[in-house]
């Protein structure tokens, strides 16, 4: 068996690893019209997030996450939401926001190679936690950006507030 297969295996038994993950959770995956992509769609009005969805790239031993806001930015707001995601991404360690300039869809995605490694609970729940946290902070500004009630600059200052209350409980949990 050569190392490609090895690879193409390796990103199988980790898609199921992510599917045991997500239902362990009480996430309830759903799976998609792609195979190597689960969703779990979120139903809480208290959150800004819409759904996410779960992508084993298979052939690269790639698992990104993606939470998808559910607010669109308006083609009149996604100028005023590029400004905020480049001030939220500038710092960012692992992760980034990103913005479909056609669609005005916005994200956060987070990922990790696993190559020539198992993709175990702890590299799953810490690519999911990296998400979520970062929603955590920038989320409720952002939306405000792309709903046109606050500007770029304003709502980022006042959500880098957030960065200093590490210690309060999440809207997520994944215990």
């Amino acid at each position: 068996m050569n190392s490609e297969n090895i690879g193409y295996e390796n990103g199988l038994k980790a898609l199921k690893q992510v599917e045991v993950f997500l239902a362990q959770v009480g996430w309830e995956p759903q799976q998609t019209d792609i195979e190597e992509v689960l969703l779990v769609d979120f139903e809480s009005e208290n959150i800004p997030i819409a759904n996410a969805h779960f992508d084993v790239r298979v052939d690269y031993e790639r698992f990104l996450c993606y939470f998808n806001f559910k607010d669109i930015a308006g083609e009149e707001q996604r100028k005023y939401v590029m400004e905020f995601i480049t001030l939220a991404n500038f710092d960012l360690v692992i992760g980034n926001f990103e913005l479909n300039l056609n669609t005005g869809q916005v994200r956060f995605k987070s990922s990790v190679d696993f190559t020539q490694l198992e993709l175990n609970n702890t590299f799953i729940r810490n690519t999911i936690k990296c998400a979520m946290d970062v929603v955590e902070v920038y989320g409720e500004a952002l939306v405000e950006v792309i709903n046109g009630t606050k500007e770029p600059m304003r709502a980022f200052q006042e959500a880098g507030v957030g960065l200093t209350n590490s210690n309060e409980k999440g809207k997520f949990n994944l215990e």
